[in-house]
């Protein structure tokens, strides 16, 4: 039998309809079908949105199907459709409504999946009145493509078979031609990229909403993880977990019940921006609580004691150099009062020999026997920052507790999948099941990048989103990335973060570099700038950051070289 998504229709559908649906489902010559059934088509060249009651997608190519239940009548002009009482009425109808729907699913196609595999495959429509017998003749359409009454005594693949063999005869004729049957490759390629419309037929509103109803509560796994980290059992614990699997979370809740219970609490990080947002959070409000980034912890130490040896904030490395022994100093003079617990989040950014050297004389017994607990992510986020010593990890491992968390408790299922699959990494367990496939925009050329953002975050805002819950990520500085003009041309800032004390207006929407971003998240994430050609390890790095940031959905503006790539990587 055939394969159909959903497998049960909505409810609502017509008695006519679901007919349809039953013999499709239950055709024991389908087996090497997919059928999808209502498929949403957002980008139509005449409506806002439409859509095709079923998409056959089989070895004789991709077939869109109108169907029209009850009386059926043509007068000047104006069709009429439907049984009496919930007939409607149509200057369109539905040979036009047909051949538009396939016309912008071809459309579609050939942005999702490249013009080489779209050349390959025929792409034909078809009319179903299942209750009538429709024996009209008209140059608007051919029989061959109409089911009617009387072909409902045969298996309804003898019409498909029929409409197949007619679209590839009528395309020959135009010197067309099409290499079937397709392999069972080429179906779920298609079928994977066609889901996207048909799975993002809700508003992003709604989308949004359905994002918080999963996020509402701790999983068994993080209950687990947060109680093994607060046993007195425990001093020290090392919980690893790749994107999205919720450390920063328990950091946070970690940091809040060691100092309810009246510990002194030193919360690190590295990403500036990701400590902005932490010290707005009720954690942070605790007075036993102490949150900075790293630099910000060690510059802040190391100025204060030689202020005449730094000059500025780009002294990085000389402060590194000058850190241990700025702390020991202010031990020594009573400025600096180890604290009973450390806590560092995405610490495979700061698992470097002179940070953990000075960091030692901050806590109570130092690293080798104080209390102390790490979240970090060892596989490709670390080569974002490439600050890991896998031997300090390796020694660290050896003293602590380690713990994983293997579910995903941020990205939607698809997301996840789709930032594994691109990368090249496993694909995580991931709590959150509904649906929101990334949606590739492809542009033609830099000249227009401002125009697909524009009408995007037009889009997106249009539908109820709002500002905020929308960030620009970019694989170039903000100086130099797609976003580096703003929006004026719709009313809306860009608010560049930079990690700085200042709040982002309600109508602002935020943008960074990828790296500025990581450890945060968003409803929604749009990313640009892609490099051209292969990636580089680091280039993939931050694009999983980057897909990996999204709550709800997460748009990609690319070229159709990077589209075809990603084809590439479907087909293996």
């Amino acid at each position: 039998m055939s394969r159909m998504l959903p497998f049960r229709p909505h409810c609502g559908i017509t008695k006519s309809e679901q007919w349809v649906f039953d013999q499709l489902a239950e055709a024991p010559s389908l087996d090497n079908y997919v059928i999808l059934h209502s498929l949403g088509l957002a980008r139509h060249k005449r409506k806002s949105y439409a859509e095709c009651d079923f998409v056959i997608i089989g070895p004789l190519g991709v077939y869109c199907l109108e169907v029209k239940g009850g009386h059926v009548s043509r007068q000047d002009g104006v069709w009429t459709i439907g049984w009496p009482g919930r007939s409607y009425t149509s200057m369109e109808g539905p040979f036009k409504q047909a051949q538009s729907a396939r016309g912008a699913l071809l459309q579609e196609a050939r942005i999702r999946l490249g013009k080489d595999l779209i050349k390959r495959v025929p792409f034909g429509w078809g009319v179903m009145f299942p209750d009538v017998q429709f024996v009209e003749r008209d140059p608007e359409w051919d029989q061959e493509c109409i089911f009617d009454e009387s072909n409902k005594e045969l298996p309804i693949s003898t019409y498909l078979k029929r409409l197949a063999e007619y679209t590839l005869a009528h395309e020959s004729s135009r010197g067309r031609t099409y290499q079937t049957p397709l392999s069972r490759r080429e179906i779920d390629t298609i079928t994977n990229s066609f889901r996207a419309d048909f799975d993002l037929v809700p508003g992003i509103t709604s989308l949004i909403r359905e994002s918080h109803s999963e996020m509402l509560s701790l999983s068994e796994e993080q209950y687990s993880s947060l109680e093994t980290i607060l046993h007195s059992g425990n001093p020290r614990v090392i919980c690893e977990g790749t994107a999205g699997t919720g450390k920063t979370v328990l950091a946070a809740e970690a940091a809040r019940r060691l100092a309810q219970d009246g510990m002194r609490v030193l919360f690190l990080c590295f990403n500036r921006n990701l400590a902005w947002q932490l010290k707005h959070q009720d954690f942070a409000k605790y007075k036993s609580i102490t949150l900075h980034t790293i630099w910000g912890l060690l510059y802040q130490l190391v100025s204060k004691n030689y202020p005449d040896q730094i000059q500025g904030e780009g002294s990085f490395n000389k402060v590194l150099e000058m850190a241990e022994e700025a702390a020991i100093d202010s031990i020594e003079t009573g400025e600096l009062i180890p604290y009973d617990v450390l806590i560092i989040d995405e610490a495979q950014d700061v698992l470097a020999p002179e940070v953990m050297n000075a960091l030692d004389w901050f806590l109570n017994e130092g690293i080798s026997s104080g209390r102390w607990v790490m979240f970090l992510d060892t596989a490709i986020q670390a080569s974002v920052y490439n600050k890991l010593e896998g031997r300090i990890h390796s020694h660290l491992s050896t003293k602590a507790m380690n713990l994983k968390l293997s579910i995903n408790m941020r990205n939607p299922v698809t997301i996840a999948k789709e930032a594994a699959m691109i990368t090249g990494t496993p694909p995580p367990k991931c709590r959150r099941q509904f649906i929101a496939p990334v949606d590739y925009r492809t542009i033609h050329g830099m000249k227009t990048v401002s125009k697909i953002s524009t009408s995007l975050i037009t889009q997106l805002i249009s539908e109820g989103a709002n500002p905020n819950d929308i960030v620009l990520l970019s694989f170039r500085s903000p100086e130099e990335a797609f976003f580096k003009n703003g929006y004026a041309s719709i009313g809306k800032k860009v608010h560049v973060l930079d990690g700085k004390q200042d709040r982002i207006n309600r109508d602002a929407i935020p943008a960074a570099s990828i790296p500025a971003f990581k450890g945060l998240e968003s409803e929604i994430i749009i990313v640009g700038d892609l490099p051209e050609g292969e990636m580089t390890e680091w280039q993939l790095a931050n694009l999983y950051v980057a897909l990996t940031r999204a709550r709800t959905a997460v748009y990609v503006i690319c070229s159709q070289g990077y589209v075809n790539r990603r084809i590439d990587l479907l087909e293996g």
